[in-house]
Order: C-alpha cells, then structure tokens, then sequence
C-alpha cells in the first residue's frame, strides 16, 4: 500500500489532503526569428530582395554530420551550376560545430543555433511550418532556464546521513543567517534542510546572503503570508495522523480574491509520488491567462508564484525531515489542448520573472519537468532533435505522450483518485526509470 506521508497538495477546495500551491506553469512564448540570408558582412538581406539560384527551384537534401547522429536539413538549390551561389549563402547559416568532416560536441550554447538552423521555414522537412518550430525552440529554451539545476535530484543518501557529512558547512550558514535575520528558531531557519539544499547545489555564503536579501526585503510580505498559511494548513495533521486543511492555502495567497476565480485544481493539482516527492501537475491550457491578466498587474502574479514557491519549499523541507529523505518537487505540464500561440504575454513574463528568482532562491529544489501530451507534429520534432540536446537539458526535461491523456478532472490523480495509480506508474518511470 502507498506510504502517505502528511498528505498534501490542491490549491483549491476540494480534497483537503491535497494542496496545490506550486504553480510553475508553462506557456509557451511567441517569439520572433529573423530568417533572411546573411551578407558577407553579416547583415540581413532586405526583404523583398530576390536571389537566383538557377532557373529550376527544387529541394536539395543536405546531410551532415552531427554528434554522430545525421540531421537532415533542407535548403534552396538547382543544378550544378547554380549550387555554388546557394552553397555560400546557406552555409553561413550552419554553426562551425557543424561539418560534413567532423563529429562536434553539441553543448547548450550550439544547441539553439543548430534548432535556429533547422526551423527555418523552407529548411524544415518534416513539418513545413515555421511556428511549430519556433514554438519547440521557445519551449526548450525557456523553460531550461526556468527549471534550473536537476544535478542534485535524486540524492540516494539519507538527510540524517547529509546533515551530518555538512555539519560545518550547515554551521557556517546558520551563523550567517542569525547575524542578517536574528533569531533562527522559527521557520523556515529552523529546519536544517533549508541550509542543506545550498549545500547539495554548491553554493554558499554569498547566494544565501541574496536569498536572506530578498526575504528580508521586497520578498518579508510574500514569505509571511506563505509560512501562516502552512503552520495553519499543517496544524489537523500533526503527527501524520490528520488532514491537510488546504483552505488556509487558497484563502492565504497574495490577491487571492483575483486570482482563485482563475486557478483552480482543474488547472493545478499538487500529489505525491510513492516515494514522498512532490509532483505539481498543471494544465496551462485550461488556463484563461487574458481574462486573468485583465484582472491583476504583473507584479502581482509574480508574488503569487514566490508565494507558491515558498509554500512548497516548506512542505518539501518539512517531509525531507519526518521521512530522512530528500524531497524533490516534480512538474507535469499537462499540454493537451495548449494553444502554441497566442496568449497573455504578461503572463508569460510573469512566469518567467518569478520562476528564474525562485531558482535562485530555493537551490536543491527541482525534480524533472515533464512535458506531456505535446502535438503530434510537435512529438515528431522532439523526438528528431531530443538525442541532440545538451545532457543538462535531457536530464531537467522529459517529454512523452500518453500521462494524463485520459484523465478528465485531475482530482482524480489525488489520494483515492481513480486514475491515481496508472498516472504515478507513468510518471515515476519517467523521473526514476523502470
């Protein structure tokens, strides 16, 4: 039978054992990618400019070698006589990494220009349409920025075990937290696992001093209003006998009046796995991010994200303790119905801001991110281009069909939930193999 070890997560009302707080959503931003040829000098053709390349235009298959690995590419060419002048002009396009004579290394910074390369509108073959590409090359992007380090998940050994290996260190940031906060006897500095997590990523006095920065500062508010809301939800199910009481939670959050209207447990529902992580499950495209954007300012979606963050870091720290183990917060974006462009973009900036602060504020703290149920043209280009992403890429992003396909109310993957046990057996041989 599956261990429930202090029952959380939904932001919503609903299930009180599940709480939903976490809400690093995952919209896909719009972005612009300039594909006219170079000059020799490095600029833009003017549009409307015309290049011959021969009487008769048809597609030229180009292979090269490519990490040991052969990418098709697609450009302009003719016959023999005009090839030379298409030659020159495409090629400038191809990042050194790339020759037909060598076997390069793909590293994070070559891997966009070769996505650049490939997802030029008359050099794409397999799906023909520029904005499904760029939307793929946005995603990974982006979203490899915002999860963050993954170096630390999965940490085999216990916290007792941890604590101690760190004791110095774990010491050393104590000393520096009580001489900018005072007293360490409350949350979250009280809880050892708050200082160990800088240690698992190997950071130190420095990045702890930005994050106390922060909490003392701009972020006093938001941290505040999260630790009240999880000593309030917490306080049914001390000694792993009650419930959590997620109304405090939802009612707790920064402008929740404005915001709860639009984020619910059908869009958002944090559970657990078998082995205690948490793993927030979103649904950004039953979001409507217009109509929520309309209501509140960036700003304050930024501070409902931190909010989140904090509340989820409290309960993972919390967990990490009361089971000796690391806990680790998985995200499953759910992206079945998304709309690949399109929506608010304050939205997205928000996501964007608060997700690259909360990475720096809360080290140690990712698991996988999932992308689920991405379109099938969509599916075809990542399983094209996946074996070319940087290793640090493949281990923060995990893409598959089929989790959550079928589940029609997300509660329905909660304690109890009828669609429980076929989602968490999808979704944790994805993140700790079979």
């Amino acid at each position: 039978m599956e261990k429930n070890p202090k029952e959380a997560l939904s932001y919503g009302a609903g299930d009180k054992r599940e709480y939903c707080c976490s809400l690093q959503l995952v919209r896909i931003p719009t972005v612009s990618v300039d594909t006219r040829p170079l000059c020799s000098d490095g600029s833009r053709i003017p549009s409307g400019c015309k290049i011959s390349v021969g009487q008769q235009q048809q597609d030229r298959v180009r292979t090269y070698a490519c990490h040991n690995r052969m990418v098709n590419l697609i450009g302009s060419g003719s016959d023999d006589s005009s090839h030379s002048q298409s030659e020159d002009i495409e090629d400038r396009h191809i990042p050194r990494e790339i020759s037909k004579t060598s076997s390069p290394r793909i590293t994070t910074r070559n891997f966009h220009r070769i996505f650049i390369l490939s997802c030029r509108s008359y050099d794409l073959m397999i799906v023909g349409n520029l904005s499904f590409a760029v939307s793929l090359l946005s995603m990974t992007t982006m979203i490899s920025m915002m999860i963050g380090s993954t170096d630390a998940f999965g940490v085999k050994e216990p916290v007792s075990v941890l604590l101690q290996k760190y004791v110095s260190e774990i010491a050393r940031l104590k000393e520096q937290t009580q001489s900018v906060v005072g007293s360490i006897d409350s949350l979250p500095y009280n809880n050892d696992v708050f200082y160990l997590r800088y240690c698992l990523a190997e950071k130190g006095v420095t990045e702890l001093r930005d994050t106390l920065a922060w909490r003392m500062g701009e972020g006093k508010e938001i941290c505040q209003l999260a630790i009240t809301a999880f000593q309030k939800a917490s306080a049914g199910a001390g000694g792993g006998g009650g419930k959590w009481d997620n109304a405090p939670v939802r009612d707790g959050a920064p402008n929740a009046n404005k915001i709860n209207q639009y984020i619910t447990p059908s869009q958002c529902l944090t559970t657990s796995s078998s082995v205690g992580d948490l793993i927030y499950c979103i649904r950004a495209g039953k979001i409507n991010d217009v109509a929520l954007m309309s209501a509140v300012t960036s700003e304050e979606m930024v501070d409902f994200f931190l909010y989140c963050k904090e509340l989820n870091a409290l309960v993972a720290n919390d967990r990490s303790l009361d089971m000796d183990k690391v806990i680790y917060i998985i995200t499953a974006n759910d992206l079945n119905g998304l709309q690949l462009i399109g929506g608010d973009a304050t939205f997205r900036n928000a996501l964007s801001t608060a997700s690259k602060k909360g990475n720096a504020l809360y080290p140690s703290m990712n698991g996988p991110t999932l992308l689920l149920n991405l379109p099938r043209l969509m599916s075809a280009l990542v399983k094209l281009f996946t074996p070319l992403f940087p290793p640090e890429i493949n281990a923060r992003l995990k893409f598959e069909r089929g989790p959550l396909v079928d589940v029609v109310e997300l509660m329905d993957i909660s304690y109890g939930g009828k669609d429980r046990d076929v989602f968490l057996k999808d979704v944790e041989k994805l993140c700790y193999g079979p």
